[in-house]
């Protein structure tokens, strides 16, 4: 089956004739860094790069490979028919994929020899070929920085290619069309030189004298104010011959070429007549003037002009619509456009506001619009029928003797503008709308341009514009600049009001408005300015929703998460998916809810603007009672503690060893459970993040059941992958909002995970445990003072306390029994066996790891099994047996990788080093040493990597390498004299 792969533009991907699209970035990514090096073997390395720019997961390579599978599947290829794995990495094989690229470079071939033959018409034929395979900038819809840069290079390129045509053409005497692509070319890089030189030789050409000697004068004026130099070699070349009179070849038309092979330039209109009209009656002149300050949209202004082009080419008529949310700037663009292709439609150009989200206006009907435009085309009103079908015919009929431009802004609905669309080849139609108008796409083959926020830099470009003309003293540099788009974040109505603020009001300044603009509960009353106001703007959007999206679009306003995975909708509603998407549907039609995302669970997320989100807030507040806003966000929080607590139950194959409330939560569906927690620690690490916003939502709300539930469910993968800063902040925020609300139970829940994570980090926790055992005795809960005992022993065992410690766990055992808690009791067995090894009482240590194996539910659980071999290792070890420890840690490892715990695996792989040390393995026992380095240091665990350095010292000892020996013992000790514990014996 042919596979070909476009990078010319957005990437695309072609199975046969089928575009397949990968909705994922991941894959995205994957893909074109290997289509970019179709043939060629890519280092797994680089594209794990690629992927996540230099700050990959501990899991990148699996998540890779993953990916990698994916693809194959999605492409129909089985393993090695397309993708092969390497030794190294993966490699695209050229003999199943063909791309966009290489046949670029094939045709610049062709034209290179076509030129060295003297063929320069079949050179241009062939160079114009090669540009018309752009259909945009070079992977413009993906982020990573590598391939950026690498689409930079490329771009770079097609530039160089576009000005050899050019130069070709104008030594052929096509002058014409060189003149108008050159003047685009010219105005996007006023700093070119060569390409100004060549806009002087095609004005002269055509006999344009004055116009090549005004561009000249235009440049070295630009060069003397703007760089202070004068104008170079070639301009003065050119501006001699010039002045000479020099003959050059007369003017020709340029030949017609193919769709394959038809350029794609900007402006190039094929004819070169722009200034008469071909129809009949007046000729239109209705754009608004273009916007001042325009900034940014450089991608946006590309894919319009090539859309535009390749429908000319193809004689189909443009009909573009520009979709996007209220305030992001589809009227600027649309008008920036309008004015840059005018000149293209010697028949006027037509202009209309539909009014759709217009405060205070009626939307105007298509008949409204059609009797307009019939009087602008010069039809007297009584000419005029007044049925809509025969407007409509006289309409057309009027437009087939025309080459018209039309623009209908704030469009609602496809069915309001169905009989205004032109099919006249001549003609082109571009439409904006809050709405998605998918419709049109299917009847009348519209194509659509969603139109984002603006990115960093456009933000700050956009403010720069319009306070160019401010003091210093406003706090014009970046830093400041970026701050205040952040909080408008990136919406040009946002921006413009933001900077109208500061110009218009006296001793208003950047970080004044900043300050202002950062607290969230007047940020949208502090964006308006005279009769433009931000939230009014998001009211005539919110105004046109259904009732049952409007309550959705509040609900979601009331959980503050950077993005939302699809079940949260049902959660919010209290609903089954399928009403739930409909309604997400049309939020995201009127574009007040984005597609964020595929997430690495196959799951969509969706996000809201920071601001729109804000406003969904407010909306909530003023048509919510509390007691429904209290239940929504119980209900929705609930369903993130529903899948922790479950992803940790399928993760350590344990469901008693935590203190927990028992209350009722609200489930996805089970298919849906079951797909999201196929590898529990994959759901964990993808929503990190939100699971600590949950916690933070919870305890500012005052839900504290909620809060410490979330917080001691998520504490196992914070130990898991030493996420101290993540573990210490969910837990102490948990704790504030227990002690308000007077929740012993869950403040004694906190003390004893905030205990673990002290143990973990080396620091003392005494107080904590022995308040925690206190309030769990006042309580009587004998549950949760099992565990918390048992917690405490893990910390007197640490200090080397070892008869403390064997005493605390056995009152453990004692209060899990009476608890019938079987596998917190199988870890307190495990710790046992621990000390009465350090104690030597080996036989005792054996009975109670028998005893934990007899205890224990699900004895080969990973996690139990993996505690089981540790133990078992540990005493080989202490018998002498250090094969047999060395077997017994390798089997132990094994089975903490089965369960993604990168804490487990360093402190086996350390193990595993010093019981190789001691079998006399130096060499092996070097190199997992080595590994377990690697690991640590990608971990926020001081103990863990003083131990393992300890390790260390003691390996390069037995390799005689005292120098070695000498520095990890140095930093052993200073990081143990960090933590404040004792040096292991």
């Amino acid at each position: 089956m042919e596979h070909k792969v476009n990078l010319l533009g957005p990437l695309e991907i072609f199975v046969g004739n089928d575009m397949v699209p990968l909705r994922s970035e991941r894959e995205r990514t994957v893909m074109a860094l290997l289509a970019l090096n179709l043939g060629r073997p890519v280092a797994a390395d680089s594209l794990i790069d690629a992927v996540w720019s230099g700050n990959p997961p501990q899991t990148a390579r699996n998540q890779l490979a993953i990916c990698v599978s994916s693809l194959r599947k999605e492409l129909y290829a089985p393993k090695n028919s397309l993708i092969a794995t390497t030794p190294a990495g993966y490699t695209l094989q050229a003999a199943s994929v063909t791309t966009d690229l290489r046949l670029a470079e094939q045709r610049i071939n062709k034209a290179r020899a076509a030129r060295s033959a003297s063929c320069d018409e079949d050179a241009v034929r062939h160079l114009r070929s090669a540009i018309a395979l752009w259909r945009g900038t070079t992977l413009g819809d993906l982020s990573s920085l590598m391939l950026r840069s690498e689409a930079a290079r490329i771009e770079r390129w097609r530039a160089s290619v576009q000005e050899e045509c050019l130069e070709l053409e104008i030594e052929q005497g096509w002058y014409q069309d060189a003149v108008n692509e050159l003047t685009l070319l010219v105005d996007h890089e006023p700093y070119q030189e060569h390409l100004r030189a060549l806009l002087m030789r095609a004005f002269y050409g055509m006999g344009q004298r004055s116009e090549a000697l005004a561009v000249f004068s235009e440049t070295r004026k630009l060069l003397a104010e703007e760089l202070g130099i004068d104008p170079g070699a070639e301009l003065q070349e050119t501006h001699g011959m010039i002045l000479r009179g020099a003959a050059v070849p007369p003017p020709r038309a340029l030949p017609a070429y193919s769709v394959e092979s038809a350029p794609l330039s900007w402006e190039s209109t094929g004819t070169g007549t722009v200034s008469q009209g071909t129809g009949s009656g007046t000729i239109p002149q209705q754009l608004p003037p273009p916007p001042v300050g325009f900034r940014g949209r450089d991608d946006e202004l590309s894919r319009l002009h090539q859309e535009f082009e390749l429908r000319t080419k193809l004689n189909i008529t443009p009909r573009i619509v520009i979709t996007g949310m209220g305030g992001v700037g589809k009227t600027a663009l649309a008008l920036n456009w309008t004015h840059q292709v005018a000149k293209r439609f010697p028949d006027g150009q037509l202009y209309i506001d539909m009014c759709s989200f217009t405060e205070g206006a009626t939307p105007l009907s298509a008949s409204d619009v059609l009797h307009t435009f019939l009087r602008a085309l010069g039809i007297s009103g009584e000419l005029i029928p007044t049925e809509l079908k025969e407007q409509e015919s006289l309409f057309h009929a009027e437009l087939s003797r025309r080459r018209i431009l039309m623009l209908l802004d704030n469009v609602h609905s496809s069915e309001q503008i169905r009989p205004l669309l032109s099919s006249e080849p001549g003609s082109a139609v571009l439409i904006t709308s809050r709405n998605a108008l998918e419709g049109l796409a299917v009847t009348h083959g519209v194509s659509h341009l969603h139109l984002s926020t603006l990115n960093r830099g456009e933000a700050i470009d956009l403010l720069k514009s319009v306070l160019e003309l401010r003091t210093t003293a406003c706090g014009m540099d970046d830093a400041a600049l970026g701050e205040l788009a952040a909080l408008c974040d990136g919406l040009p109505l946002a921006l413009r009001i933001a900077a109208a603020r500061i110009t218009v009001r006296p001793g208003q300044s950047v970080a004044n408005l900043t300050r202002r603009l950062a607290n969230e509960q007047r940020r949208l009353a502090e964006l308006s300015c005279g009769e433009v106001n931000l939230a009014a703007n998001f009211a005539l959007s919110y105004g046109a929703l259904r009732p049952e999206s409007a309550r959705l679009f509040r609900l979601l306003g009331l959980v503050d998460m950077p993005d939302l995975p699809e079940w949260t909708v049902c959660a919010l509603l209290d609903t089954d998916s399928l009403s739930g998407n409909d309604l997400l549907q049309e939020l995201l039609d009127a574009h007040l809810v984005e597609i964020a995302c595929e997430d690495d669970l196959g799951q969509m997320r969706y996000r809201m603007n920071d601001l729109v989100r804000l406003y969904a807030r407010e909306r909530a507040l003023a048509e919510e009672t509390e007691s429904d806003r209290r239940t929504v966000l119980q209900r929705c929080l609930g369903g993130w503690l529903f899948l922790a607590r479950e992803a940790r139950r399928r993760s350590t194959g344990r469901e008693a060893d935590m203190v927990r409330s028992e209350f009722p939560l609200w489930s996805p569906d089970p298919a849906d459970v079951a797909a999201l927690l196929n590898s529990p620690v994959n759901w964990y690490l993808t929503e990190r993040r939100p699971l600590i916003s949950a916690v933070r939502q919870a305890a500012d709300y005052g839900l504290s059941e909620l809060a410490w539930n979330l917080a001691t469910s998520c504490a196992q993968f914070f130990l898991y992958n030493s996420q101290i800063k993540d573990w210490r902040e969910t837990h102490e925020k948990a704790l504030e909002v227990v002690r308000r609300a007077g929740d012993q139970r869950g403040e004694a829940a906190l003390l004893c995970g905030l205990g673990q994570l002290h143990n973990h980090t080396g620091r003392p926790a005494s107080e904590l445990f022995h308040r925690a055992i206190e309030i769990f005795a006042q309580i009587g809960d004998d549950h949760g003072r099992g565990l918390a005992l048992a917690a405490y022993a893990v910390e007197k065992r640490m200090w080397g306390e070892l008869w403390q410690a064997l005493d605390l766990d056995s009152q453990a055992l004692k209060a899990l029994r009476d608890a019938r808690d079987n596998e917190s009791q199988v870890q307190v067995l495990f710790h046992l066996a621990r000390i009465r090894i350090e104690l030597g009482d080996l036989n005792g240590a054996e009975s109670d790891l028998d005893c934990a194996q007899q205890t224990a539910r699900d004895p080969s659980h990973w996690d139990l099994s993996a505690h089981l071999w540790r133990r078992r290792a540990e005493l080989c070890g202490a018998r002498g047996d250090f094969r047999g420890a060395v077997d017994a840690y390798t089997r132990a490892f094994e089975f903490v990788c089965d369960g993604s715990d990168l804490n487990g695996q360093a402190h086996l792989l350390r193990d595993l080093a010093a019981a190789l040390l001691r079998a006399g393995d130096v060499e092996t026992a070097h190199e997992k040493g080595i590994a377990a380095l690697d690991l640590g240091e990608h971990l926020n665990d001081p103990r863990c990597y003083a131990l393992i350095c300890h390790t260390m010292a003691e390996i390069y000892g037995a390799r005689g390498d005292i120098a070695s020996q000498t520095r990890y013992i140095r930093e052993a000790n200073a990081r143990f004299r960090e933590m404040g514990i004792p040096k292991p014996g």
